[in-house]
């Protein structure tokens, strides 16, 4: 037992040494994400890249950390990219995961720190003191700053929770979808496809950039738009499944109640969200699903897309019996 602690002991030690190494090499250089989108396929953003530019050269005195937050397919984690690679020093980038509870491993993998499974709860706890006194150095000392990206609806609402949430920079950067504009610029200029066709598009999809580029991508290999349209309907009304939103499901006269407001009203006040449920646990579970979003940046939820409020509109007898 002597042995296998003193072992263990040792491990621990000297995965500490290379492990502070690797971390403040990368608090005191910052993480330089690789942008994984083409630049052509990129669809500038000024304004929300001016935004970024100054999130990622912050103050010398700033005392905060950053969250940037979209549903997922806005185009967030590109731009985001794109404007922290010519940056790096100094910025700690981290992609919050959809299970909250995964994030302080995620913010150790931003930082270039081990996170070996098999390493005993002895070398657990040497990197815990480690991380936590390193962290607290670089907070005190204004070395770096962290910048959290979200996708998940659920995510930053529980975010905010958090005793943390006062040193995080408000109001947080959030990036929606493409304006009308900007998706039918896209649609015609980029992807060369017709403006009547590209405005049915715009219709079913709305401004969300990745629904735009895999609908163009099956609009141009010569599918129908209305087998293309079904397709997303089907994907949708799996997602009111998962939600429990459907006739007989747990949340259904709940998600009825919502979506006949957001349906005259495009959007709710949070407070007014929140009535509908009689705990927190059932508001989680049902923003997660992606039928609903929460947008932090002005305290209101709304549909989560175009998608969303199109299948609806489609399955109006489920909805307004």
């Amino acid at each position: 037992m002597g042995i296998s602690i003193l072992t263990d002991f040792l491990v621990a030690f000297v995965m500490d040494r290379v492990s502070e190494y690797r971390v403040i090499s990368a608090l005191e250089n910052g993480t330089k994400p690789v942008p994984k989108v083409m630049n052509e396929q990129f669809i500038s953003r000024p304004r929300i890249s001016e935004t970024l530019k100054k999130v990622f050269q912050p103050d010398v005195d700033h005392s905060y950390y950053h969250v940037i937050c979209g549903e997922h397919g806005t185009g967030k984690t590109t731009l985001a990219r794109m404007e922290a690679k010519n940056v790096g020093r100094g910025v700690i980038y981290v992609d919050v995961p959809p299970n909250f509870e995964d994030l302080g491993r995620s913010f150790g993998k931003a930082i270039n720190m081990f996170f070996l499974e098999d390493i005993s709860i002895i070398s657990l706890l040497v990197r815990k003191f480690f991380l936590t006194d390193e962290a607290k150095r670089s907070a005190d000392e204004r070395t770096y700053v962290a910048v959290f990206v979200t996708s998940e609806g659920s995510v930053p609402h529980r975010m905010e929770s958090r005793s943390s949430w006062s040193r995080a920079k408000k109001p947080v950067v959030e990036i929606g979808d493409l304006s009308e504009e900007e998706s039918i610029k896209y649609l015609i200029e980029k992807r060369k496809i017709a403006e009547v066709n590209a405005r049915k598009i715009y219709e079913l999809v709305g401004g969300r950039i990745v629904e735009l580029k895999s609908v163009a991508d099956d609009f141009l290999s010569g599918q129908s738009f209305q087998v293309i349209k079904q397709a997303i309907l089907n994907q949708t009304e799996k997602k009111f499944q998962s939600a429990q939103l459907l006739p007989g499901d747990k949340y259904y006269e709940i998600g009825k109640n919502i979506i006949r407001d957001l349906l005259s009203s495009k959007e709710l006040r949070f407070l007014e969200f929140r009535k509908f449920f009689s705990n927190g646990e059932g508001l989680n579970e049902v923003l997660k699903n992606n039928i609903f979003a929460y947008h932090p940046s002005n305290n209101t939820v709304t549909f989560q897309s175009q998608s969303v409020e199109c299948y609806v509109r489609e399955n109006a007898n489920i909805f307004f019996k």
